[in-house]
């Protein structure tokens, strides 16, 4: 057994264990991987996903006139209205911001949080209710095929 590793190779396995997230401004200290790992353990059961790839961050951070990049830790595609009241009670818990997005047509990349939470709101797309003087349709569906079906109600006022 060789007891004289190399300062080099004890700094690198260092480096690789706790690669560095970044600053958490509440807790004044850096943020690692191990640290982000642990504060999700505790996510309460959810009917959607809550998704935490590189890819699906990385789309979650761009606007839609891809001006403002601000990256999330986590983005939740929301199964119920039950996940999203879950998931904003988690985030108050823990001190961590929330956004719902849409389709991302924000100006200043409102829909955006760094560091926080991202509800795509594009998963709860369900047009519940037509009718002569109201719609009801959840978060997530497009503007385009409301108005399609609304059209096709040839005694439905627009005001």
């Amino acid at each position: 057994m060789n007891l004289n590793t190399p300062r080099r190779s004890i700094l690198q396995g260092l480096v690789a264990s706790a690669i560095v997230i970044g600053f958490d401004v509440v807790g004044r200290s850096w943020v690692t991987s191990a640290n982000a790992a642990s504060i999700f353990e505790s996510i309460p059961q959810l009917d959607g996903t809550l998704s935490t790839d590189s890819e699906t961050l990385v789309s979650a951070s761009v606007d839609f006139g891809n001006i403002v990049h601000r990256q999330p830790i986590a983005v939740l595609h929301p199964g119920s209205i039950e996940d999203i009241v879950q998931i904003i009670q988690f985030a108050r818990t823990h001190q961590i911001k929330v956004a719902a997005r849409g389709q991302g047509h924000s100006t200043y990349g409102q829909s955006q949080v760094e560091a926080g939470i991202v509800i795509n709101m594009s998963t709860l797309n369900k047009i519940h209710f037509v009718g002569t003087d109201r719609t009801v349709v959840d978060a997530g569906v497009r503007a385009n095929a409301s108005y399609l079906l609304i059209k096709t109600k040839k005694d439905f006022k627009m005001t």
